[in-house]
């Protein structure tokens, strides 16, 4: 996907928060050379982001998280992504 694609699906994507129609933005995504099931994953994501699905499962699933810190890990990981 080139730069002029990309700036193309982000005019979409924004416009889709103040009410653009799924199916309007799914069919953009589409003619920007993203396949199908993306354009149908993002169009989903996008909608249970705006209705609030998503953070309400989040919340109910109340996740709990790890006392490692992301420095910690990423030297670790780095350890053992060289060996």
């Amino acid at each position: 996907m080139n730069v002029k694609s990309w700036r193309n699906l982000l005019r979409f994507s924004i416009p889709n928060s103040v009410g653009i129609n799924g199916q309007l933005l799914q069919s953009e995504l589409h003619a920007t050379g993203l396949s199908e099931i993306h354009t149908s994953a993002y169009t989903e994501m996008g909608n249970a982001i705006r209705v609030g699905t998503m953070q309400a499962e989040a919340r109910a699933r109340k996740p709990t998280f790890s006392k490692i810190k992301l420095e910690d890990f990423a030297k670790e990981f780095a350890k053992s992504f060289a060996a």
